[in-house]
């Protein structure tokens, strides 16, 4: 509902921004809307509990706004993480100024470096080091690493016989392509 209130012009650039893949723009690849309780909900709710125009909204501007922009992007639904009901995009209501929380920079770093096609692969479980992998369509590979360790952390890349030594300070990522 905000991005009506947007120009056609801001609208068009935040869409593009989030969506398109060329540039500096971030290749959201799906986009996710709340659609009904799930086994993280704190209370049960149904399809009925969508803020009211929701699912209006989706069918008759976000859908046709991505196609007038050629987005392949699929509308899938959005699933909050448990007890945080932030969306990673704020849009205020203020005109067309556009707030970005943290959670938007995670999730565009993930997407610029993980496309989709890519096959996720098995990765060491080390501790303080939460890490995912993927195999690229043309073989590479992408490691995306937080240290939640509370300090400094050390950690090896092995690839063909070969090691290199990371080094992430406390509660830095890194993403790694090789």
């Amino acid at each position: 509902m905000l991005l009506n209130r947007m120009n056609a012009g801001a609208c068009k650039h935040l869409l593009n921004e989030l969506f398109a893949i060329d540039g500096k723009n971030i290749g959201i690849s799906y986009l996710c809307i709340s659609m009904g309780a799930s086994d993280l909900s704190e209370q049960p709710f149904s399809y009925n509990d969508l803020p009211e125009g929701q699912a209006l909204f989706v069918k008759q501007n976000l859908g046709p706004a991505f196609n007038a922009a050629k987005l392949k992007t699929k509308i899938i639904v959005y699933d909050h993480n448990a007890d945080k009901i932030s969306y990673p995009l704020t849009v205020t209501l203020s005109g067309d100024s556009v707030k970005r929380n943290p959670a938007y920079y995670i999730l565009a770093h993930a997407a610029k470096f993980v496309r989709p096609g890519f096959v996720r692969i098995a990765s060491n479980e080390i501790e303080g080091l939460p890490n995912v992998a993927f195999k690229t369509e043309d073989g590479e590979k992408v490691l995306i690493v937080l240290n939640e360790s509370g300090m400094l952390k050390k950690f090896n890349l092995f690839y063909k016989g070969k090691a290199v030594q990371v080094v992430l300070e406390n509660g830095a990522a890194g993403t790694f392509v090789w």
